[in-house]
């Protein structure tokens, strides 16, 4: 997987399935879950243009038995057009 990260494929794939998620399904919401400690995710999905709503702490048990803090984030209707642009714009420089 870490081959189609910061990807003309990934980003494609985020555009493609937001599309959907707005404009298909007619969503007023899309909500994204990720590890607090995870920077890199982080970064990406605030590049496009998500908002940080806040982070749940002690949200998630993992495998080795720590708890996961989780970064919560969303991408509402109203913000789709400029989240698009800027999916478009990120899709350009890889072409």
């Amino acid at each position: 997987m870490e081959d189609f990260q910061r990807s003309g494929v990934n980003t494609e794939v985020q555009c493609l399935l937001l599309k959907n998620v707005f404009e298909v399904l007619d969503c007023n919401r899309v909500g994204f879950s990720i590890d607090a400690r995870n920077e890199k995710s982080i970064r990406a999905i605030e590049c496009i243009g998500a908002t940080k709503e806040d982070v749940l702490r002690c949200d998630m048990a993992m495998h080795d038995g720590s708890l996961r803090d989780s970064a919560i984030y969303s991408i509402v209707k109203r913000e789709w057009p400029a989240v698009q642009e800027k999916l478009k714009a990120l899709q350009a420089a890889y072409v």
